[in-house]
């Protein structure tokens, strides 16, 4: 839900901490240009060293994007990387996948444990074939009218299988920009909070949006986690409001 990722996704996680909320944005932090220069600097340094090697990360393909996105919803990426292997050299191509039937993509998913998904999935590569012409599209809202492909998958594609300047937002990310900058909804379900996006989108850096969505999902999922969080290793920590609010207890 990267992919880019390395993560399992969880809609309950990111809410562990916070109070039930069922409206649209409620703070949205403001960040000078100096803040947030030193916000990007920080993530970006801080991916260089520690960000995580997946086989989707190395060469990044619309299609690689696609396959690893749609197998890490609600799976870790250590448990994906065999599987994603296996795959992509059953199907090199988009053409080939589509030509999978039901029964050989519930074999390959089957270690996942998500067989139950397999039909989706060769609804959503029917779909490529038959209204993009076996090509994954580019844009988001194209992306979006295929099947298994929510708001996040589209954004996640587009930025790291096509380049294009987009934020992410995950419950990995939110509980991250929450506790660094106060960041907070009253939506119960999160990836619905425009306002949330549109702040995602105003925080991205000039360049290297994918470094910087990278580096935020593997900040949350490694350093920031939900529990025993690792803040003496956080590059945010030193104007982290969670973190100085556990140091003075």
């Amino acid at each position: 839900m990267a992919s880019i990722r390395g993560r399992k996704r969880s809609g309950a996680e990111a809410h562990r901490a916070q109070p039930r909320r069922t409206d649209s944005a409620r703070v949205q932090p403001r960040l000078s240009a100096r803040r947030k220069a030193r916000f990007h600097s920080a993530l970006l340094d801080w991916f260089c060293v520690h960000g995580r090697r997946y086989p989707w990360r190395t060469r990044p393909t619309p299609y690689g994007v696609f396959i690893s996105e749609f197998m890490l919803q609600r799976t870790g990426a250590s448990q994906v990387v065999p599987v994603y292997r296996a795959f992509v050299r059953t199907f090199p191509t988009l053409k080939k996948a589509a030509n999978a039937s039901v029964g050989q993509l519930r074999r390959i998913l089957q270690p996942l444990g998500r067989v139950e998904r397999a039909p989706v999935l060769k609804r959503a590569l029917d779909r490529f074939g038959t209204d993009f012409h076996s090509r994954i599209p580019r844009g988001i809202a194209d992306l979006r009218k295929v099947p298994g492909i929510g708001e996040y998958t589209a954004r996640a594609i587009a930025c790291f299988g096509y380049g294009k300047q987009l934020a992410l937002l995950d419950p990995n990310i939110y509980r991250l920009l929450s506790r660094a900058l106060g960041l907070a909804s009253e939506r119960e379900r999160i990836h619905t909070d425009p306002g949330l996006w549109r702040f995602m989108d105003g925080i991205l850096p000039a360049s290297n949006s994918r470094e910087f969505n990278l580096a935020m999902l593997d900040l949350g999922a490694t350093i920031c986690r939900s529990r025993a969080p690792r803040c003496l290793e956080c590059p945010l920590s030193r104007w982290c409001a969670f973190r100085n609010a556990g140091a003075k207890r």
